[in-house]
């Protein structure tokens, strides 16, 4: 046994060895009746469990009886003397998230709690700095973990964890989406929330508990001491009926955040091969990774194993649904004999109408039930399916709820509601302060660069409207005589580590992630004319994303909305820089100039 002392209120007894021993030996005042987090693991196996208890021997007693635990050899608990019930469920969770996707010896973490909410209570910041304090110790003491806090938080598989902790909102939405498919069928439910309001974790949650519990046995066990026991039974009798696996998919219509999405739904324990034996209509059957997970273009490649009337999925859940596309402006001819292949498959209209038989249809086809997440301020181009196709087919249902409390961004609903406004032609009455927010305009682009330098700690990134098109092989936009490139690649770009600080995100590699800090470029493809922001369409350079486009107005909903994207996805501070002149005179009636 080994014991590290953190501070004067944080002790960590590591190396302790897991059987009988363990009631005879010397572990401090804190033991016994006193609220802990512990860890059973077993390097040679790489696994480990997360616990948390009132009474650390009482529970390892427990666990000592329990043949599932056998395979465990060593333990750890942290003596906190400050701790309360609240601090050590903050704890567990905090350590469930984060060795979910980092440790250096330890690759099956067997939890998989299906309590998710969380609570705000009294020191619970000061107790947010305990679990840092803790998780760093496990990486330089006791050599579990391979990477500082600072390093995992800014992941997006920490991020879009299947283990991270819900919000008051967000739990009671699930919880409801939870209840309709349990005791209903045929449903169609719609869940609308605003850029970081957590639309994806609550449809993470969902995939996570519906899959998870399909291998539910129905035996409680200590392990499940804190579970909502009869949420596990609801779960079982609706979706494992006598063994027979209720068919769920996960749609991320967007290729990048789909292989985002990806990475953390295989983080999910129970989520087991044999569970999708029987059904053989995968992309890959041999690759877990695939299995159950689509993005709008994997969709595409089902036709041939798709017929009318046969309903491959009993639960299609689709995230970003706003993305879902229609056959309309695709990018080559492939795409669109794809759609054509995929309607004839599904007995929709072939090559008739542009919104006739679009991956919305598909879904509805392919599915009994569906789970949609939805944001209309975030479709971006005329190939999605448009705006009042959803609304009209939406009236039709079942259960339907807005997600409406931020967990992005630190000037919250008010900050996201006040950009909305900002980039539309009813702008807010009056300019508003956030004090806990960086909301800044720049005179220089120059010294917007500076300013993301000076935040070394801090996740930091550039990003820009679509407004330049270089015939230069050397670089991709040039600002201010600054020149630079977009980014080089496609997947994961802010984590990936060949990103290159001279690079700058573009709306696709930006969609559904965030940074700490956010420059971004606001090009000349917008101005402020006659009191209205204009569109000046020769200065956009996307082609695809002003190709069939129906009207002036259209095109200016799609470019305010990738503006929109852009400025809300920083969690502590966005930075402007404006080309066009008239529309940075607009912009700096509602946002504070950066003085030098």
């Amino acid at each position: 046994m080994k014991l590290k002392e953190i501070d004067k209120n944080i002790t960590i007894y590591y190396d302790i060895d897991f059987n009988k021993n363990i009631f005879n030996m010397d572990l401090g005042n804190h033991a016994d009746n006193w609220p802990v987090t512990y860890i059973l693991y077993n390097r040679s196996k790489g696994k480990a469990y997360v616990g948390e208890t009132t009474s650390f021997k009482t529970r390892m007693g427990n666990h000592l009886e329990d043949s599932s635990k056998n395979e465990y050899t060593k333990a750890l608990f942290i003596d906190y003397n400050q701790a309360t019930k609240s601090t050590i469920l903050h704890l567990e969770a905090f350590l469930i998230r984060g060795l979910s996707i980092s440790h250096e010896l330890l690759s099956d973490l067997s939890n998989i709690k299906a309590n998710s909410n969380k609570h705000t209570y009294y020191n619970e910041q000061k107790d947010e700095e305990m679990c840092i304090k803790v998780w760093n110790a496990l990486k330089d003491e006791v050599g579990i973990v391979k990477e500082y806090y600072n390093t995992i938080r800014n992941k997006n598989e920490f991020k879009y964890s299947p283990y991270i902790l819900l919000n008051e909102n967000q739990n009671e939405v699930l919880n409801e989406i939870i209840d309709e498919l349990c005791y209903k069928d045929n449903n169609m439910i719609v869940i609308e929330g605003a850029s970081g309001t957590g639309k994806s974790a609550v449809a993470i949650q969902l995939f996570k508990q519906l899959t998870s519990y399909n291998n539910f046995n129905g035996i409680i066990d200590n392990s499940m001491v804190g579970e909502n026991i009869n949420r596990l039974y609801d779960i079982k009798n609706k979706f494992n009926k006598n063994g027979n696996y209720y068919s769920i998919a996960y749609v991320a219509p967007m290729s990048n955040f789909c292989s985002i999405i990806r990475k953390s739904i295989n983080k999910i324990q129970g989520l087991k091969k044999k569970d999708l034996k029987e059904n053989k209509t995968y992309i890959n059957d041999d690759d877990l990774n695939m299995m159950r997970l689509y993005s709008g273009s994997d969709l595409k490649k089902l036709a041939k194993h798709v017929s009318k009337d046969n309903k491959l999925f009993d639960l299609i859940i689709v995230d970003e649904a706003q993305r879902l596309n229609r056959r309309y402006n695709q990018s080559n001819g492939n795409g669109y004999l794809a759609f054509d292949e995929m309607n004839k498959a599904l007995g929709l209209p072939v090559n008739k109408n542009k919104d006739d038989g679009n991956q919305l249809d598909w879904i509805f086809e392919l599915s009994k039930n569906q789970v949609f997440f939805y944001d209309k301020r975030q479709t971006i181009r005329s190939s999605d399916v448009p705006t009042e196709y959803f609304k009209n087919k939406f009236k039709n249902a079942t259960f339907r709820k807005t997600l409406l409390a931020e967990e992005r961004c630190l000037g919250g609903t008010e900050y996201i509601d006040y950009v909305n406004a900002i980039f539309s032609n009813t702008p807010p009455k009056e300019k508003k302060i956030f004090n806990n927010y960086e909301f800044e305009i720049f005179d220089k682009y120059e010294d917007m660069i500076k300013a993301l330098e000076t935040k070394e700690d801090d996740l930091s990134i550039k990003a820009s409207g679509y407004f330049f098109q270089s015939t230069d092989d050397n670089y991709d936009i040039e600002v201010d005589g600054i020149k630079q490139r977009w980014n080089q690649v496609a997947y994961d770009w802010i984590n990936n580590k060949v990103r290159k600080e001279n690079e700058i995100g573009c709306i696709h590699v930006l969609e559904g992630v965030d940074a700490d800090y956010v420059g971004v470029i606001v090009g000349d493809e917008i101005k402020y004319e006659d009191g209205k922001i204009k569109v000046e369409e020769d200065n956009y350079k996307d082609k695809l994303g002003k190709t069939c486009i129906d009207s002036e107005d259209q095109l200016l909903q799609y470019i305010t909305n990738v503006y929109y994207i852009l400025l809300t996805r920083a969690m502590k501070g966005t930075y402007l820089y404006v080309m066009d002149p008239t529309m940075k005179e607009y912009l700096e009636k509602y946002i504070n100039k950066k003085e030098n």
